[in-house]
């Protein structure tokens, strides 16, 4: 995870480990096996999502060691759906950090 102009932040061990506890609760489970591509941020029709989300269903079933999370709250005129892609709303920047 890159930080742009603001300080890194520090969490203590208990709070990196609930924040794994959430993740795995939410299906999302460590897999080197897998490029995990994340997104944080707010969802706005600024942030053309559609081409990502075409070329994930393009490939469907031939990538499945792609994994794209977005996370974030905002409004998208267009809900997408593709293969290998989990949608978070409302997560914290410790959540953030669990991924990584």
């Amino acid at each position: 995870m890159a930080h742009h102009a603001y300080p890194v932040p520090e969490y203590g061990e208990d709070t990196l480990a609930e924040c794994a506890e959430w993740w795995d609760r939410a299906g999302i489970v460590e897999d080197r096996g897998l490029l995990t591509i994340c997104f944080f941020g707010m969802l706005a029709s600024g942030f053309d999502f559609e081409p990502v989300m075409m070329g994930l269903r393009r490939m469907g079933n031939r990538a499945p060691e792609i994994r794209l999370i977005i996370c974030g709250e905002g409004r998208i005129s267009v809900i997408f759906s593709a293969p290998h892609t989990a949608w978070m709303v409302c997560i914290s920047r410790a959540m953030c950090r669990g991924l990584t």
